[in-house]
């Protein structure tokens, strides 16, 4: 599959080296762009942290996106799709660094990024979704063209959300970008080893600042690897019609995704605005119940184990989703009797929802 080594190898150092100058640089980028993420309100880290997370991600795509597509050609991911891919990522991480920088309107976002995948499913149907299998169902439900648009634009959209909403904790939404890489690139097209590996080295990189608080993600790079995992998510879906079962995709999304439809309904019942913060996101009760980052593992175990059990077993997807969602709640209450005041301000240190 891989008929050129020496350039992937290429590609991978640049992702490792450029992704760690980034960081090396991160409080002198912050500070001149002004991506700076300043303690007060409900941010409780000790000092201003650089929001670069985007500006690593725009250092890895632009340049190894082309390389990719030219050197590697992948016959089972085409230059099309490589192409929009690299460009909703960067777009999105643009946006997500225009809101850090300026705090765009939640409309405004909406709107932006409801066009920006517009375009690309107007200009690769292979990102519309249109037949969802399930591996309990012995036929596909085929949805008509404007609710297939709908349903696809809504699923991004939301994505991109409730990646964005999950970004409270260092390490929670990187930790779950190399989950998703990982599991993607089971299932996915085999061509996605070639575009996943620098994104994982970049990952882990960032990871490694993030964890130690040096650096955040910001908006720029939630909404870049959220955009970037959303369409390689539909892309896999798609390339086989149904080889892969819409439950085993779900599996993969259903954790951030079910935490922001739970976050909407309460705040909607008591009256207050669905966009407000709190701290009754689920990476705050894992924080209360085990601390961090041992939260940050059961984060991602209740993501990769359940996933990759539907994965090794045909039709378990439907099983492992409601046993996700019984994990879920069964956490919830727990942490909800085991403290009942929400915790102390010391467990709740840098959360920045």
């Amino acid at each position: 599959m891989i008929d050129n080594p020496v350039w992937l190898l290429v590609t991978s150092a640049y992702a490792v080296l450029a992704t760690w100058l980034v960081c090396l640089l991160s409080s002198t980028l912050g500070e001149r762009w002004g991506l700076m993420d300043y303690p007060g309100d409900r941010k409780a880290h000790a000092k201003p942290t650089p929001l670069v997370g985007g500006i690593a991600l725009l250092v890895l795509i632009v340049p190894t996106m082309p390389v990719i597509g030219m050197l590697f050609q992948p016959d089972d991911v085409g230059n099309k799709a490589l192409a929009i891919i690299a460009a909703v990522t960067v777009v999105s991480a643009l946006i997500g660094i225009t809101d850090d920088r300026h705090s765009l309107s939640a409309v405004s976002r909406l709107l932006l990024t409801i066009i920006l995948f517009g375009s690309a499913i107007a200009f690769e149907p292979r990102f519309l979704i249109q037949n969802v299998y399930f591996g309990w169902a012995e036929q596909a439900f085929v949805l008509p063209g404007w609710a297939a648009w709908l349903f696809t634009i809504t699923v991004l959209v939301g994505f991109i959300n409730c990646v964005n909403m999950a970004d409270g904790k260092n390490g929670l939404v990187l930790g779950m970008a190399l989950s998703w890489a990982l599991l993607l690139t089971a299932v996915g097209p085999e061509g996605l080893v070639i575009v996943m590996l620098p994104l994982v080295l970049m990952l882990c990189v960032l990871l490694i600042y993030n964890l130690q608080g040096r650096l955040f993600l910001g908006d720029g790079g939630a909404y870049g690897l959220a955009a970037f995992f959303g369409l390689v998510a539909v892309y896999s879906y798609n390339h086989a019609p149904g080889m892969l079962d819409a439950d085993i995709l779900t599996l993969f999304f259903i954790i951030p995704g079910f935490d922001m439809i739970r976050l909407f309904v309460v705040r909607l019942l008591q009256r207050r605005s669905p966009l407000s913060g709190d701290r009754d996101h689920f990476h705050h009760h894992l924080l209360r119940l085990f601390g961090w980052p041992r939260g940050l593992i059961f984060y991602a175990v209740l993501i990769v184990v359940p996933s990759m059990a539907a994965i090794s077993v045909p039709g378990l997807g439907g099983t492992m989703l409601v046993v996700t969602l019984l994990a879920y709640f069964g956490l919830l209450l727990w942490a909800r009797i085991a403290r009942p005041e929400g915790g102390s301000d010391e467990q709740l240190k840098e959360c920045r929802d």
